[in-house]
């Protein structure tokens, strides 16, 4: 699977809500993957992904959704992300190494920075996500 850095938090604040039907049936469909398997490949990439490939904001493979600041400000993201996990593009990593890396270098509050004008921000899904990171891949860590 292919994945921006940023999205590994995406993934576990999701809760299917501000998109179409059909990104968020992909999304789900994407989570269910990656929680069904602790061993899956995931490739960072700094370009569209797999959850990219759906997106009614990919224009052309770049992000022009304008309420999280568009490709460059989700290529900040990306860096941000990565860099925390000391990870760079290219890295292939397991779901239970994602995992891992992402419990022990991001904390909840650590969002206020990398995520400081993402909409979903406020929420708190993605906090709420990294507190039960645990439960993310059902026990199979």
């Amino acid at each position: 699977m292919r994945l921006r850095a940023h999205h590994l938090l995406c993934i576990l604040g999701f809760r299917g809500l501000g998109y179409d039907e059909k990104f968020i049936k992909e999304m789900k469909r994407i989570i269910q993957k990656i929680k069904e398997n602790s061993d899956l490949k995931i490739k960072l990439i700094e370009e569209c992904d797999n959850i990219c490939a759906v997106c009614p904001f990919n224009i052309d493979g770049l992000c022009e959704n304008e309420a999280v600041g568009g490709e460059e400000r989700v290529g900040e993201r990306d860096k941000q992300v990565a860099g925390r996990l000391d990870l760079k593009a290219g890295d292939i990593l397991t779901a239970k190494e994602v995992m891992d890396l992402l419990k022990k270098k991001i904390k909840p509050d650590d969002l206020s920075v990398i995520c400081k004008d993402c909409p979903w921000l406020k929420m708190e899904y993605c906090a709420e996500g990294l507190k039960k990171i645990d439960d993310f891949l059902g026990g199979k860590r």
